[in-house]
């Protein structure tokens, strides 16, 4: 069974929020993810904002971009 999800998912993994731990359980659970195709660029946008904000570094939002390129539970929804 494939499950959808959203960039506030994906994005949990990465950034210390309420209900983090949950994302990861999550991802631990289901193997199988589905993403909409455009996530990459809303989480790159955030990540972006996290800079600007001061509260990541460039190298901490590049390290958690490519954490969240490189998950393999993850597949590309059509569009």
């Amino acid at each position: 069974m494939w499950l959808w999800w959203t960039r506030r998912v994906g994005l949990k993994w990465v950034l210390q929020e309420p209900d983090s731990h949950l994302a990861a359980a999550l991802v631990r659970s289901e193997p199988d993810l589905l993403v909409p195709d455009f996530w990459l660029n809303e989480a790159t946008n955030v990540l972006w904002l996290q800079v600007r904000r001061k509260l990541f570094t460039p190298d901490e939002a590049r390290e958690g971009l490519a954490l969240l390129r490189t998950d393999p539970n993850c597949a590309y929804a059509p569009p």
